[in-house]
Formats: structure tokens, sequence, C-alpha cells
């Protein structure tokens, strides 16, 4: 694996060690030094403005979770992601659905393109009209690099698609996989999985794609025992992500537990660990026309939930070091 280091120069560390070592240290290749150019230190917008003002975007390199119940929305959050960084930023993307087929992936970027529902690209209802309605999303869809896998499944066999993919097409802007507890491992036992193995793994194809890797990720029932559900880092079952990710965010909406919670279409992004910098909260609207999330805007109602049991920086921070 390739590794970025900031290191004393070997020449300058054998004047500290004797003879012999000098002697192996004359024949050692030196660390290549990290550059500092956009080409190795950018970070890939989301496309969300809020989280992106925020956190710069998703940084090259990095190891992303975002982890929520079901019924939240992460996939159609990590999707809309990948629409934006291969529709609008035209870098090759790659995503590795393993819960959807490719085909059902399409469909919905179709969808919320052309503005159909889609339901209108089920089989049944698939007609001219249908056709003529999508025109322009096909052609947006066929002119970029959004690659679609949904048959590899064992974390070890990532790499190989994702060098493919790099050969073909160029450097990757985004690698998504949905989700981590379908991905599994070739030196899994019968019953036992590996996940420390597979979530390093997942790190390493971060460094060596030099392309942020977003994983999907669900938690634990456990906290629907809770009074207040929103998730916390403790609610992973993986402990290993505690010590890999470079980023996590977990995801809420109000709605899923309260039908009539005021805060309808209205999605927290709880940044509760970053390497890089704050912690903290984000909003994401729902919109029906396109069935995708996009920021939460300030001219939009503000949530109120968030005045009843928002998770606070605090709160996060005794969590994060609870879970280490």
């Amino acid at each position: 694996m390739k590794r970025r280091n900031f290191l004393k120069s070997l020449a300058g560390a054998a004047l500290l060690v004797g003879p012999e070592a000098q002697a192996r240290l004359a024949t050692t290749e030196p660390p290549t030094y990290l550059s500092v150019g956009m080409n190795l230190t950018e970070a890939i917008p989301t496309g969300f403005s809020d989280f992106d003002a925020r956190q710069g975007g998703l940084w090259r390199g990095d190891l992303v979770v975002v982890g929520a119940r079901p019924s939240m929305g992460k996939s159609t959050v990590a999707q809309t992601i990948a629409e934006h960084v291969a529709l609008n930023l035209a870098l090759p993307t790659l995503v590795f659905s393993l819960e959807i087929s490719g085909s059902q992936f399409v469909a919905k970027t179709l969808a919320a393109l052309s503005g159909l529902k889609p339901r209108d690209l089920m089989p049944g209802n698939f007609d001219q009209a249908t056709i003529a309605g999508m025109g322009d999303a096909l052609a947006r869809v066929n002119a970029v690099p959004l690659l679609i896998d949904d048959k590899t499944c064992e974390v070890e066999d990532l790499g190989a698609q994702v060098e493919a993919a790099r050969q073909k097409y160029g450097p990757i802007g985004l690698i998504v996989v949905d989700y981590l507890q379908l991905l599994g491992s070739r030196t899994d036992d019968a019953g036992a999985r590996d996940n420390d193995k597979i979530i390093r793994t997942l790190k390493e194809l971060a460094l060596d794609a030099n392309a942020p890797v977003l994983v999907l990720s669900k938690l634990s029932r456990g906290l629907e025992n809770r009074r207040n559900k929103r998730p916390t880092l403790r609610d992973f079952r993986e402990r290993s992500i505690g010590k890999y990710a470079d980023l996590v965010m977990l995801l809420y909406r109000d709605e899923v537990y309260d039908p009539a919670s005021p805060d309808r279409n209205t999605m927290e992004v709880i940044v509760a660990k970053n390497r890089h910098g704050p912690i903290g909260m984000t909003y994401l609207s729902f919109n029906d026309q396109t069935q995708r999330w996009h920021s939460f805007h300030e001219a939009d109602a503000k949530p109120m939930a968030r005045s009843r049991e928002m998770l606070s920086i605090n709160y996060a921070m005794k969590d994060w070091a609870q879970f280490c």
C-alpha cells in the first residue's frame, strides 16, 4: 500500500547510527515526500452547500462512514452525492451497490434527473412518453463515468475494480459502498465476520485510490429503546469504525419515530467524528419532485425537533471519548 509520509530524510538519520546501519541505509530508497499540490490534497464537494461550507467536502484518501437506522434515507443521500460528483463535477464515480441492482440504481438516477417518478420507469409503465421525458437525462448519464458494480461483494476484490476503472477513465473522484454489512471477506470463517479487516481494507483502498470511500452502515437496533433516538458513535456494531474512519456522519429524521413531527422532510446530518475539522450538525430538506435531499436553506422553516433534544457538541465529544 502506498503511504504518504512526512519523515526525516534517511541521509540525516544515518548520522545517528553506526557503520553497519549506515551501509544498509545507503542502499535504501528514501521515502517519497507528499506533494502539497491540489491533485493530492483536494476535497470533493458533496453538492450539499451547507455541509461543504462547514466541512470542506469529502477529502481524498479518507474513509467516510455514514450510519443510520433503516428508512432514514442513507442510500438516497449517498446516491445524491455520487450523482453530483459524476454529473456536475465530471469525475469518475464508482458505486458498489450491494443492496439494489445496477438497473434499479440507474432508474432512480434517471427519474431524479427527468422529474419522473421511479415507478414510471418500472417495466409495466415504460412507454414512448416515458422515453421522451427522459431524453436529456439519458444523454447526461451516458456522457459521464458513473459506474455501478452490483456483483463484487468481497472487500479483497474492490481494489482491482477501482484500478480497472482508473486505468480506463482516469483518477477516481468518489467510491461508494452500499452497504458495509453486506460486504464480506474471503478470510471470514463460517459464521464469523472479520470486521476489523474489512474496515481496514476500505481505509487502505481510499489511500491507494486517492479518493474518498463513502461507506454506508446500519446501526444497532438498541437505540430504538432510548427516549432520544438520535444515533451516537456507540450505536455502531463495528468498533473498528472508530479506529479507521476519518469522517463519521449519522443521519436522523424525527418523522420516522414521530409521524406528527413538525420536521417532516427534514434530515439531521450529525458529524460525530472528523479528523480534519469540526463536529456538529447540518440539515437537509427533501424535494418531492426529484426524490432527492438538498441543503437546508435559511429561507426554509427552521427545524423544531432540534430545540428539544439536539445532540450538542459537548455530548458528541463525550460520546466519542467513551467510544474509543
